[in-house]
């Protein structure tokens, strides 16, 4: 087919609303789905298919076909492809209308669009676009077939998306205060990247709000599985809502096992995790030194450490285990057969009226001992820090990224490039972990250490 004139004009251009910066914003039938919002951009070297489009499209998975090379985009930052797949794709309207086979690259990545033609098509199509028209054209066996944006359309569903969210925020739900007493519900609800849970009160079959909490999951969080992300919510909405836990009865409507979880020994299992580590080594410490050559005799020497472990008191609490438990001092057995004042003057009346304020004043220990923890562990970390020569960033510093940190593959080798970037910090999370993101904006997966950044100039 020889090759036809495509010019465009003043005709091309007189419904494109100007002075205007926008994309050239398609729609294809590809996979005989019509597929909306899909970016023309003749920078690209691959044609992009969104995976969300790709699941909407309920096309099986098995039609992919693996590819191990990542595509890397404007930022130079690598996405990982699920897989290649081949689409009958149809561009504009009969008898002007182009069909053609065409391989799509599928990504599971956030986009505004559905997908991505690229330079391949186009020169497959010998298609010629005018960003300044809002259109495309290209030779067909019956003339000149062209494809435009509807600037409108597009513009008019902008509109409406700002008129809801407007609408959305100027009439926010009322919340309900709760009777005293009353029973509350909680409903949780979890997502891939966020919990949420509502507090309700039922008045009349109506279920009103009261409370609604929320959390965005970070790193990790992300990768936990549904029903651990089910638990994550009921216990941020205990932290948050605790005055109403307190005070009303809260009955949780979910359709997972969450009470054969929270009821497990498991759950708890990391939570103590460190502290049982940590008496684990203080009762073997002193095991050793009461055995000597008797290794076999550690049965009967368990009780008597296990006692002198709970009535010493601890550097980091300044307070025994057994007073911070039984709001009391534990009797030595010295003090029985050597009498002590305290032996010595004991009344049994005094004694029980004692214990009373003692039981009184162990919410004070133990405030106090949760403190002086939290001084030690202070002054470890100020010492420690000393020693530490630290690196700190602000929001809007550009930043270079360890590259075996983000990609081991790439750093292989002696001449690869040990830093990536540059990147922007996008948000500090603590001293030391920072968020960050392209030049354009785009989020980079993951919190990153200092360790692993430096300046960029």
């Amino acid at each position: 087919m020889p090759i036809a004139t495509i010019t465009f004009s003043d005709e091309d251009s007189k419904d494109v609303k100007t002075p205007h910066d926008d994309p050239l914003v398609i729609m294809i039938r590809a996979g005989n789905f019509d597929v909306k919002r899909v970016l023309v951009d003749n920078g690209s070297s691959a044609e992009v298919l969104f995976y969300e489009a790709f699941k909407k499209m309920n096309i099986p998975t098995d039609r992919l076909q693996k590819l191990d090379t990542p595509l890397y985009g404007f930022s130079n930052h690598p996405v990982a492809v699920e897989g290649i797949i081949t689409l009958s794709v149809a561009i504009g309207t009969p008898p002007t209308q182009a069909n053609f086979m065409l391989d799509f690259v599928v990504v599971k990545v956030p986009s505004s669009y559905h997908a991505i033609l690229g330079q391949p098509a186009l020169n497959q199509l010998q298609a010629v676009v005018s960003t300044y028209h809002l259109k495309m054209k290209f030779p067909t066996e019956h003339g000149i077939g062209e494809v435009k944006e509807d600037q409108t359309t597009v513009h008019g569903r902008l509109s409406e998306i700002v008129r809801r969210t407007q609408t959305y925020l100027s009439s926010p739900p009322l919340l309900l205060k709760p009777l005293p007493g009353e029973d509350l519900f909680l409903y949780l609800s979890v997502t891939e990247v966020a919990v949420s849970a509502v507090l309700v009160s039922e008045d009349d079959g109506l279920q009103k709000p009261i409370y609604y909490v929320s959390k965005v999951l970070q790193d990790v969080e992300t990768r936990y599985l549904k029903i651990d992300k089910v638990a994550l919510a009921l216990i941020i909405s205990a932290r948050r809502l605790r005055p109403y836990f307190q005070s009303h009865t809260i009955v949780i409507l979910t359709d997972q096992p969450l009470r054969k979880v929270l009821l497990s020994p498991e759950a708890s299992g990391r939570l103590s995790n460190g502290q049982t580590k940590n008496m684990n080594r203080s009762i073997l410490q002193g095991l050793k030194k009461k055995l000597d050559e008797a290794k076999g005799a550690w049965v009967d020497e368990l009780p008597k450490v296990l006692w002198a472990y709970r009535t010493t008191p601890h550097s980091v609490t300044g307070e025994t285990p057994f007073l911070l438990y039984y709001g009391t001092k534990a009797m030595l057995p010295v003090e029985i057969g050597v009498p002590t004042i305290r032996a010595l003057h004991f009344n049994k009346e005094i004694n029980e009226v004692g214990l009373r304020a003692n039981l009184d004043l162990v919410e004070e220990a133990r405030t106090q001992a949760h403190e002086r923890s939290i001084v030690i562990k202070q002054r470890v970390a100020r010492y420690y820090n000393q020693r530490v020569r630290s690196k700190q960033f602000k929001e809007g510093d550009l930043v270079l990224h360890k590259l075996e940190v983000s990609d081991p593959k790439a750093a292989t080798g002696k001449l690869s490039p040990n830093w990536e970037g540059p990147y922007r910090v996008i948000k500090v999370l603590k001293p030391g972990a920072y968020t960050l993101g392209t030049l354009s904006g785009e989020l980079i997966p993951h919190t990153w250490n200092a360790e692993n950044l430096q300046k960029y100039y």
